[in-house]
């Protein structure tokens, strides 16, 4: 077995003692979570599927919270869903609330019936 030597170059060890030290070093590299709270902001703004002027955005060590109010459930899962791709995420609350739709009975049955009649595949069916 052939063991080498290693020389340390004791000036490489000071600069790189003397960069640790520097403000901001230790950060490098890491998304603070002003950059994060941007990222889902501009991520969610582009997607026509979210309406992303009616979600605020909060993130406090790479935790994220989506609150707010959107029309539907669909809307509320892609907002979800949009801000776990953002890099720096480490997990996402969300508190999107979907308001409910006020529909009568008579109303869900008429849209039931449609749908059915509408339906190839229900076209032998006696309704």
């Amino acid at each position: 077995m052939i063991k080498k030597s290693v020389k340390i170059n004791p000036i490489l060890i000071a600069a790189l003692v003397v960069l640790t030290a520097l403000p901001g070093f230790a950060s490098f590299g890491k998304i603070n979570d002003l950059d994060i709270t941007l990222a889902v902001d501009t991520q969610l703004e582009n997607d026509d599927g979210v309406p992303a002027h009616m979600i605020d955005i909060q993130t406090q060590d790479g935790v994220v919270t989506l609150s707010g109010s959107v029309p539907h459930l669909l809307a509320r899962e892609r907002a979800d869903d949009i801000a776990a791709t953002v890099i720096g995420v480490r997990s996402i609350i969300n508190r999107i609330e979907v308001p409910p739709l006020f529909r009568t009975d008579d109303l869900i049955r008429g849209e039931v019936e449609t749908a059915l009649l509408d339906d190839p595949a229900t076209d032998l069916f006696d309704l």
